[in-house]
């Protein structure tokens, strides 16, 4: 009874506040993605979760900052409702159903019974031969509108943005290149890169690091490694510092 009467009384981002603070994490969630705990993101930090999928970083993203200010992209329909259903307890997200690119315009989209391996790229050697038993064949094409980063941030009103996830199936770099203008901007980059060919086309991780690393970002951390089914080193996530940047600082300047 008693905690029905608080999450009625209560929004989810302020339950987290005080889960935090007396030390009672939200540990699920957290331990989903434990290295944002190490930039120490601020009330207020910009945050675009490029590629949501049904919101398994953002809800984690909530239980390390609660008050993070979150822009989510999904351009798959269906992920983006049901996005919207599990993230309808955090106030103020945007939510955004369209891709981000290189260019603005309208795309084919390749949605595929694995949904999280849906792409604008074709499928690489080693997903057309098959991992982890997963289905990975094509349920349909869609027509997706495509943006880019760089023009939603001056179109939103976008200082700059703390932390920028990327996980879009081997369309890391467009999406980079897309977003040329504000890199100066963004603090942390949080994107999968993938060490054989999973898409088509898509970069390797050595690609990632050196546009990147070119345009001032140091490589900090690379982690949640994932093999294939015969051992070998398939993909991992990839965590970028923009050097100078201010540690555990949030975009508002406001106080944790």
């Amino acid at each position: 009874m008693l905690n029905r009467l608080i999450r009625s009384a209560l929004p989810l981002r302020r339950r987290h506040q005080i889960r935090l603070l007396f030390g009672r994490y939200p540990a699920p969630l957290r331990e989903h993605y434990p290295d944002l705990a190490m930039m120490r993101l601020r009330r207020g930090a910009v945050v675009f979760d490029v590629g949501a999928n049904v919101g398994q970083f953002a809800e984690s993203l909530i239980a390390h900052q609660p008050f993070a200010d979150l822009h989510v992209f999904e351009p798959i329909p269906e992920a983006l409702e049901t996005l919207r259903r599990n993230l309808a307890g955090i106030d103020g997200i945007r939510f955004n159903g369209f891709a981000l690119g290189n260019a603005a315009g309208c795309r084919d989209f390749v949605v595929r019974r694995f949904d999280e391996a849906s792409s604008f790229l074709d499928l690489g050697q080693r997903l057309r031969e098959g991992v982890y038993g997963l289905d990975f064949g094509a349920e349909r094409t869609i027509t997706v509108e495509m943006r880019r980063l760089d023009n939603y941030v001056r179109e939103s009103g976008v200082g700059a943005i703390d932390l920028l996830k990327l996980d879009v199936q081997g369309y890391e770099l467009e999406v980079l290149r897309g977003a040329e203008e504000v890199l100066p901007r963004i603090d942390w980059i949080y994107t999968e890169a993938q060490f054989q060919e999973l898409y088509a086309g898509g970069p390797t991780f050595d690609d990632t690091f050196s546009f990147l690393h070119a345009r001032g970002f140091d490589l900090l951390r690379m982690t949640s490694f994932r093999a294939d089914d015969d051992g070998r080193l398939m993909e991992c996530d990839m965590i970028f510092r923009r050097r100078g940047a201010e540690a555990g600082r949030g975009s508002s300047g406001r106080p944790a």
